[in-house]
């Protein structure tokens, strides 16, 4: 409805008082009809024609809007829980909030928690990107009629704060924390831009007691945050999602997606537009890894030969194993070819968190001994006569300071001793390894690696994705650079746990072999 059917059908409410009581039942039964008659979003940003700030605009919804609001209030009905994820302005967060809000206008008693990753994002008066903002929009301007009896704008709409004096509803509001919404009672709670936050998983989890209905709004920001995970199905927890993608935007066409273009980066571009989590994340360090290329799936033998669905590496090559210490302890296991091509198909980490055992040396040595014990099971040769038990070669390198007496342990053993009491043999460490820029050579040379191919095929190749999660999510965006407060990258890596750790055992797996890779 345009702006002059609004104020037209206003003015006959007011010569009518009696069609006030009919036009707020309506709005009551029809969240749609609400929206559509009577409320207002604000866009600070200028008329393409005039020039002029657009201002304050009747919400006309979308196609893919109506249906997003009635997902949304369904979901506030019932209880569930339900995921967004969307490109940049596709009025996911105006659409949520204007559907609270009828909420909290009609329903005794109702109760929303919105949240986002920072304070200045939740609330900021005068500030219209802010949620509260939005919410105080679309109160202040709905006509008297809608308005809660005794409203008082100063006294009901305070910082972080709206409450309905005739119902007793509440919205309140909350920064990204890890007891979020723990307080309180709550009959939704929003999380806006909810792959950007801090202590995600503890704050969507202790929401969940006290709140039947989350809802997790976001572009995407890379694959290791909770809001990717549940978009892409990887935990048990599994929210029914909606995709807003920027094609069901009818002012949306290839020529705005071309412009696009030459306003994000790379990077910028896969959040902000194509909702793409691999390559979302500012800073990547590889940003040559493609995960078509270099990722390659693999057929399965017997499970009763093979239970636990491992690549079947090569006979005619040694299996490199490389060990990274510390906090987190890691190993990857790969082959390096006659054309010094890397294979690479097993990672075992150690740190306790996702899920992962949290292990000292001693622990890792006993984890990688079952893995070889694990492969040598399929050496063809054993597969072809089990009388005899062949097994495959084995190398080993890693971190140098693994010569050292590690931090984590009791015992005045380094982290090499303890692998040699295990009979594991680490290998003389390359002096490339040793240099103090060991870190930006071994870098280099692997995205000197990930972007050459050899005798037609990619000199990296990650077989069996299933166990190499972590190495896949590194190389994807999890192994960053930093960014400086300007968000440009600076020549110092973030080092996060556990992708820098299987990185580096990446690293050391290359270095070793430094004198022969091209």
């Amino acid at each position: 409805m345009s702006k002059a059917q609004r104020i037209e059908r206003l003015l006959r409410v007011q010569e009518v008082p009696e069609l006030a009581v009919i036009e707020r039942e309506k709005c009551r039964r029809d969240v749609i009809y609400f929206i559509l008659n009577y409320v207002h979003t604000h866009d600070p940003r200028p008329d393409l024609e005039t020039k002029r700030p657009i201002g304050l605009i009747p919400f006309s919804l979308y196609e893919f809007q109506f249906d997003l609001v009635r997902k949304i209030r369904d979901k506030i009905a019932v209880g569930d829980d339900l995921l967004i994820e969307k490109s940049r302005d596709m009025g996911a967060t105006w659409v949520t909030v204007a559907v609270i809000v009828w909420y909290f206008l009609f329903t005794p008693d109702f109760s929303a928690r919105l949240g986002s990753r920072n304070v200045n994002e939740v609330d900021k008066i005068g500030d219209i990107g802010t949620l509260f903002e939005k919410a105080r929009t679309i109160i202040r301007n709905l006509p008297r009629f809608l308005r809660p009896m005794h409203f008082s704008e100063t006294k009901h709409m305070p910082y972080l704060r709206v409450i309905n004096p005739q119902n007793r509803a509440t919205i309140v509001g909350e920064t990204a924390n890890p007891n979020f919404g723990r307080s309180g009672r709550n009959t939704v709670a929003m999380f806006d831009e909810f792959a950007f936050w801090d202590n995600d998983n503890a704050a969507w989890e202790s929401c969940g007691q006290t709140t039947p209905c989350r809802i997790g709004i976001s572009t995407p920001y890379g694959n290791n945050n909770r809001f990717a995970k549940m978009a892409q199905g990887k935990l048990d927890d599994k929210p029914e999602k909606i995709t807003l993608h920027w094609k069901l935007h009818p002012k949306h066409d290839d020529a705005w997606y071309e412009r696009q273009k030459t306003r994000y980066t790379p990077s910028g571009l896969a959040r902000e537009v194509d909702i793409s989590y691999a390559l979302s994340v500012e800073g990547r360090v590889f940003e040559v890894f493609d995960y078509a290329l270099h990722v390659k799936t693999i057929g399965y033998c017997d499970p009763e030969i093979n239970p636990h669905r491992l690549y079947t590496p090569s006979p005619d090559y040694p299996i490199t194993v490389a060990f990274d210490f510390g906090r987190v302890c890691a190993a990857l296991f790969s082959q390096i070819d006659d054309y010094y091509n890397i294979d690479v198909f097993h990672e075992i980490i150690l740190d306790g968190e996702e899920g992962r055992p949290k292990g000292t040396t001693e622990e890792l040595a006993v984890a990688v001994l079952a893995t070889m014990d694990r492969y040598n099971a399929l050496h063809p040769a054993r597969q072809q006569d089990t009388r005899f038990l062949s097994s495959y070669t084995y190398r080993f390198t890693g971190d140098p300071a693994g010569k050292t007496k590690p931090w984590q342990d009791d015992a005045a053993f380094s982290d090499y001793d303890i692998l040699f009491r295990r009979a594991i043999t680490p290998v003389q460490i390359d002096k490339v390894i040793r240099a103090r820029n060991r870190l930006q050579s071994g870098v280099s040379l692997l995205q000197t690696i990930l972007n050459t191919r050899y005798n037609g095929r990619e000199r990296l190749l990650i077989h069996n994705p299933e166990k190499t999660p972590t190495l896949i999510s590194a190389l994807q965006g999890e192994y960053r650079w930093k960014l400086d407060r300007n968000n440009d990258k600076t020549d110092t890596v973030d080092e996060k746990h556990p992708f820098e750790d299987v990185v580096d055992c990446l690293r050391y797996t290359a270095l070793q072999f430094a004198d022969i890779l091209p």
